[in-house]
């Protein structure tokens, strides 16, 4: 028996009829709409003979990644996104004393050197797309203020999009600055860096939708991470795209890594800079799932391979579907995200040209579980709500409906399975064992 199934079982789609005749008979359209509604009647008595009653708290996603009580992540542990660390006063004193200097002039040019204490210290600064899944530990070290005389602001970086209603994480807050009429710069050594504290940071795993945000606000606002009234505020949060990274060199050798942010929108990368210790970047766990489609063609057949498509995250922005096979002999229209392909046009410019009538890779001896017949982007796929479904132009009652991912506990033209597992050959109908529990008398 297959282990990856033991939890296998679920839901026929809801099937949304409607009529693409343009006949004037009402009858005729109604009577088309009757036999389809029929045909999706006697599919479900027919799977429960085949396979018996479906467990209510079935769900049709075996994959692993189906809760909809967590987030997804790429990875199969909870990332952990901040713990701080108390640090000894003279982590901060040695580091500061070496790099004030060169981190102020940063702020106008790209590259400076000073000389500390018979060492050559060197930065380099520039602006970068910033890759916020990593594992580090940031310590906010600077800040920098230009406000009016008598302004305070308060900056804080967050991390949000962490799931279902999850409130957002606030990560680094209340470095209050004072405005002085020009330019000034608080360090960890000054009261305005508070706590001493650095943050072990790990965002590898976090869900794909999640981000990093930032903002600044002043003494009277409320904090928007833990908000509770809906006030107007001068403040806005926002996602972090773009940081400045500093490059540190002494006397030739790299030390150490700055990142600067902008938490008030106005261009400087300087509103907080935080020291990066221990930066790297895990290859995140892709998240590939294989969806196996009825498309309602015969009420007996279950061989689930009417199409057959792995939809792919590589866990670094990129999300594309492949299609393996069309067992169907139907016009079909995949959306999955709101991406779509259809058969019949997008199958046209395939090489060789795919037929909507074409069976392709699923008889019996021909089948290459290796080929990918077709493939599109699909940036909007979230495989934890599994947001796929078909559309079909029915030939016969020229009829369309759509099958829909299915609810847990009804009878499934859509299941989502691990990508190692092989679709049927025609009329091989899936064996019960994927998603029922066996006796030992089965087995």
């Amino acid at each position: 028996m297959n282990l990856i199934f033991k939890a296998f079982v679920g839901a026929l789609a809801v099937l949304s009829l409607a009529s693409c005749s343009k006949n004037d008979v009402f009858d005729a359209e109604q009577a088309a709409a009757n036999e389809i509604a029929q045909k999706k009647t006697t599919f479900e008595n027919n799977f429960i003979k085949m396979y018996g009653e479906i467990n209510p708290n079935q769900s049709w996603d075996f994959t692993g990644y189906a809760s909809s009580t967590r987030a997804v992540t790429r990875g199969s542990e909870n990332y952990i996104v901040d713990s701080q660390v108390q640090e000894e006063y003279n982590f901060f004193s040695a580091i500061t004393t070496q790099d004030l200097g060169v981190i102020h002039a940063l702020l106008t040019e790209n590259e400076a050197t000073k000389n500390v204490a018979g060492n050559n210290i060197k930065g380099t600064a520039s602006i970068i797309d910033w890759n916020h899944n990593f594992i580090a530990k940031l310590t906010p070290f600077y800040a920098h203020s230009n406000l009016p005389v008598g302004t305070n602001r308060y900056y804080h970086l967050g991390f949000s999009g962490l799931g279902n209603n999850a409130a957002p994480q606030e990560m680094i807050a209340n470095i209050k600055v004072k405005g002085y009429g020009y330019n000034y710069w608080y360090d960890v050594k000054k009261s305005t860096l508070i706590h001493h504290t650095s943050r072990d940071v790990n965002t590898n795993n976090a869900p794909s939708a999640s981000y990093w945000c930032n903002y600044s606000c002043d003494a009277n606002d409320e904090n928007p991470f833990y908000k509770t009234t809906n006030i107007t505020n001068d403040y806005s949060v926002s996602e972090i795209k773009k940081v400045r990274e500093i490059q540190i060199s002494v006397n030739g050798q790299h030390v150490r890594t700055y990142w600067g942010f902008d938490c008030d929108g106005d261009g400087d990368y300087s509103d907080v800079i935080c020291l990066v210790n221990d930066l790297h970047y895990p290859e995140p766990e892709p998240i590939v799932k294989r969806y196996l489609i009825e498309d309602l063609g015969d009420s007996d057949d279950f061989d689930f391979n009417d199409v057959v498509v792995d939809c792919e995250d590589d866990g670094k922005g990129n999300k594309i579907a492949k299609i393996r096979a069309m067992g169907g002999t139907y016009d079909f229209t995949l959306n999955i995200g709101g991406a779509t392909w259809n058969k019949q046009n997008d199958g046209a410019n395939l090489n060789p040209k795919v037929e909507v009538t074409d069976m392709v890779n699923t008889k019996p001896g021909e089948i290459d579980y290796t080929k990918v017949l077709a493939t599109f982007s699909i940036p909007n796929w979230d495989p934890s709500q599994n947001n796929i479904s078909i559309t079909i132009q029915e030939a016969t009652y020229n009829q369309i409906y759509t099958i829909q991912f299915p609810h847990v506990g009804a009878i499934p033209m859509i299941v989502a399975v691990s990508p190692e597992v092989l679709w049927m050959t025609e009329r091989s109908s899936v064996p019960g064992s994927w998603w029922k529990e066996s006796s030992s008398e089965e087995e």
